[in-house]
């Protein structure tokens, strides 16, 4: 049977690897977007509120979410989605 920790090439390598191309091409993405939203953070910080506040949801007027006009909560959610796609480039540059 064929399984992803035994299948080989015929030289004996691993044939599942990763292509270095590709994780670049994560890393360049999730950073340049980190980028992008610390440029534009006014932009990305009234993306959040909206988003939270549920503002002009016309077509999911019901929600299992609620919506909050918190100023505090929404600057903590910019953060950790800055953070996360710094995180993400990180990694995926430390795995190229």
């Amino acid at each position: 049977m064929f399984s992803t920790l035994t299948l080989r090439d015929r030289r004996g390598h691993h044939a599942l690897h990763r292509d270095p191309l590709l994780v670049l091409s994560i890393a360049r993405f999730c950073l340049l977007y980190r980028g992008q939203n610390l440029a534009n953070f006014q932009a990305a910080y009234h993306h959040v509120e909206s988003a939270f506040g549920m503002a002009d949801h016309e077509v999911y007027r019901a929600s299992l979410g609620f919506a909050h006009p918190s100023p505090i909560l929404n600057g903590a959610v910019l953060a950790v989605i800055i953070g996360l796609k710094f995180s993400a480039g990180a990694v995926a540059l430390w795995g190229a």
